[in-house]
């Protein structure tokens, strides 16, 4: 069911264990999402979790567990364990296609904030623009995707604080979202 509706939109690698899934991380292999079961045949999906956030972390971030909802004390899991997001079953082809899309786009969404470049707006002076908490407020807007940014100036430590100049004018930076440009004006701060 899983591998059905998921291969429209993604390439589904199905896993016959969890042991073959952790086999399968530690030889390199990468993950946008992963599913995995609380109660697998061989093991614990708890077990496979630490097995692989033991070999690649990030990829354990990408971890989807579905359970037929019993709690975590009844399956034996002592470790207090990040448990989102879950899939309770049985749980719709629709829940499970944005549970993969939200896990896949926020991976996306990391990959491209760790690379995230800063722009120099000034003398000693670099800027980065990344997501915003302030959905409603005056933090600048993607013209592409509408989601706003936060835009954090870091001062050069190996330009002198005599040396550095007050940004102003327009600096342009990629969207971390859609790739789009972002310009953004820039004035100087007045006390």
């Amino acid at each position: 069911m899983i591998a059905r509706a998921l291969t429209p939109e993604w390439q589904v690698i199905g896993m016959a264990s969890g042991a073959e899934a952790v086999e399968a991380i530690r030889s390199g292999f990468r993950f946008a999402a992963i599913i995995c079961d609380v109660n697998l045949p061989d093991t614990h999906g708890f077990t496979v979790h630490d097995a692989i956030a033991a070999i690649a972390a990030e990829q354990a971030e990408q971890v989807i567990f579905t359970t037929t909802g019993v709690d975590r004390a009844s399956v034996g899991d002592p470790t207090p364990r990040r448990l989102d997001p879950v899939l309770v079953k049985p749980y719709t082809v629709s829940a499970l296609r944005a549970t993969v899309r939200t896990i896949v786009q926020r991976e996306h969404l990391r990959a491209r904030m760790t690379r995230a470049p800063a722009v120099a707006v000034a003398q000693g002076v670099r800027a980065t623009l990344t997501p915003s908490a302030d959905l409603l407020g005056s933090a600048p807007a993607c013209a592409g995707c509408h989601r706003r940014m936060t835009l954090s100036l870091v001062l050069d430590p190996a330009v002198p604080a005599g040396e550095r100049r007050a940004p102003s004018g327009v600096a342009h930076f990629d969207c971390v979202w859609c790739d789009s440009r972002v310009q953004v004006a820039l004035a100087p701060r007045t006390p």
